[in-house]
């Protein structure tokens, strides 16, 4: 075997073919650039690409792991792969929010959601907070169930109590029947009647309280959207299911004092 001094063209060989291996791996996820074009311009390879000049002005073999021989320049085998671009919804991270639900709510609905709030904030996560604290002073926290358990539920509540501290922010309280008693407003209790004859009984009320309430639908719901501001004995046509459906507006009933 001849040997040699390693030259500064070996060094560079050896430069130029760790990068080749590297930005094979990279071109594979080049999708997510909008295409390997752009991710072959981005700024973490213009090392590679100064590499790439300078080694095809010295013909260096890149492959050769420091034999430092002298060939005209082959195939690094790292050209980016051309692959086509992903659509533009599925490159970005940014969701629009959704849509903003309705702050009404009945004065029972309130009281319910601000009892939910202390029994949180006042009660519960006091105790989960002593349980978490005794737990850590046992040692190692890594094999202890009651101290992961209890950090789990503690980031719960703390999720629960700032979303309910923020629906009550300007919530609008109804607690009185509406001037017209003959049209659906928000609180009514509707009875409809479909084209089959079967009658359903429904009470309008806000996202945060409806499913406290057999027969309780959203006023954001489609069906209380139709409703809403209809009057007796008019008939409305929504969309359930994938099919249209069509109701008569039988009975409209409101509470004399908010239940």
């Amino acid at each position: 075997m001849q040997r040699r001094p390693v030259e500064y063209a070996d060094l560079l060989s050896v430069q130029f073919h760790a990068a080749c291996q590297h930005f094979r791996e990279f071109v594979l996820l080049g999708a997510l650039a909008q295409g390997p074009r752009q991710l072959y311009n981005s700024t973490p390879f213009t090392r590679l690409r100064i590499l790439v000049r300078v080694g095809d002005k010295m013909g260096v073999v890149l492959a050769t792991h420091g034999s430092g021989a002298y060939a005209p320049l082959p195939d690094p085998g790292c050209e980016p792969v051309h692959i086509s671009p992903m659509p533009e919804r599925l490159l970005s991270r940014y969701r629009p929010p959704p849509p903003q639900s309705s702050k009404y709510i009945t004065l029972a609905g309130e009281a319910r959601l601000r009892t939910e709030l202390e029994q949180l904030w006042r009660v519960e996560r006091p105790r989960v907070t002593q349980a978490v604290a005794a737990a850590a002073a046992q040692g190692d926290r890594s094999e202890n169930a009651d101290y992961t358990y209890g950090k789990r539920r503690l980031r719960e509540i703390d999720a629960r109590v700032r979303h309910l501290r923020k629906r009550l922010e300007g919530m609008v309280v109804v607690s009185k029947p509406p001037s017209d008693p003959k049209r659906v407003f928000f609180g009514a209790y509707v009875t409809v009647e479909s084209a089959d004859g079967e009658r359903h009984r429904y009470r309008i009320l806000g996202p945060d309280e409806f499913a406290d309430e057999p027969g309780g639908i959203s006023m954001d719901a489609p069906l209380a959207r139709a409703l809403l501001g209809k009057p007796l004995d008019a008939e409305v046509t929504v969309a359930l299911a994938g099919r249209e459906i069509s109701y008569l507006i039988a009975a409209i009933e409101y509470p004399p004092t908010d239940e």
